[in-house]
């Protein structure tokens, strides 16, 4: 499986991951390690991980630096 298709897959499974009950998450953490070939470590605080939204970068704040000759 190429990294693009495991990050595919693990953005379908962690919403239901994370809303899951601790009954619930054992089987779907099963499903995920077997496709992906994953630790079971590793999926875990892949799954458990907070979505990231990427961020605008912002210019420097404050004045201009002066350069005097």
């Amino acid at each position: 499986m190429d990294p693009k298709a495991k990050e595919a897959y693990r953005q379908l499974v962690q919403p239901r991951y994370q809303r899951a009950s601790r009954s619930i998450k054992k089987r779907i953490l099963n499903e995920f390690c077997a496709v992906c070939g994953y630790y079971r470590k590793y999926a875990i605080a892949l799954l458990k991980r907070a979505v990231r939204i990427k961020k605008q970068v912002s210019c420097k704040r404050g004045p201009k630096p002066i350069y005097h000759l």
